[in-house]
């Protein structure tokens, strides 16, 4: 009589792993690749708002000197100054958006990346140059792993004078894997520009 021997032994799988390199790398390429669209958004946005204040200007202009302004006119000239004043304060907030250099959101994704580790992952990030803060969104295998992330964090020259004291962290027990979920932002030291 054939006997048959079952050799499968599920331990022996290879496991799949949700962190690759290449999966960490394509995130930050893809973080790359938004933060370089949204500028190019910003420059048309604040030219299309300048080109739209300086024919507002001349319009009002004209509106300014002609003799005796119609009570029709004297609506539209104020209508006229609201949107001016509107377009020169929205050129204004996008010229200080677009002051931030881009060497700052290098460095910044810099920083990020030499701080990471496997076991450490990101979800969002948002970085605002004025006044100085970064926020995180992402995830750990284990609690005990956040401190010295945020030590390595802290340790990058992009990070020089922030300090990551509001933090978030929850457990996640659903899923293949039970991790924890943490959301950080820093904010300047003390002393610190």
């Amino acid at each position: 009589m054939a006997q048959q021997l079952n050799l499968f032994d599920a331990s022996l799988r290879p496991r799949r792993s949700l962190l690759t390199p290449l999966r960490l790398g394509a995130v930050a390429l893809l973080l790359l690749a938004l933060i370089v669209a949204a500028g190019h958004w910003l420059r048309q946005d604040a030219a299309r708002w300048r080109a739209q204040a300086t024919a507002d200007q001349a319009r009002l202009q004209q509106l300014a000197t002609s003799a005796v302004p119609a009570p029709a006119a004297a609506a539209d000239l104020d209508a006229l100054r609201r949107e001016l004043s509107e377009a020169r304060f929205l050129a204004q907030a996008l010229q200080q958006a677009q002051d931030s250099p881009r060497e700052q959101a290098a460095e910044v994704l810099a920083g990020l990346s030499a701080a990471a580790r496997p076991e450490v992952w990101i979800q969002a990030a948002q970085w605002r140059a004025s006044p100085r803060q970064l926020s995180l969104e992402g995830g750990l295998l284990r609690a005990e792993q956040l401190p010295a992330y945020l030590r390595r964090l802290e340790g990058q020259p992009a990070f020089a004078g922030q300090s990551f004291a509001q933090l978030q962290l929850e457990p996640v027990a659903q899923g293949p894997l039970p991790h924890h979920r943490f959301a950080l932002r820093s904010q300047a030291r003390e002393g610190a520009r």
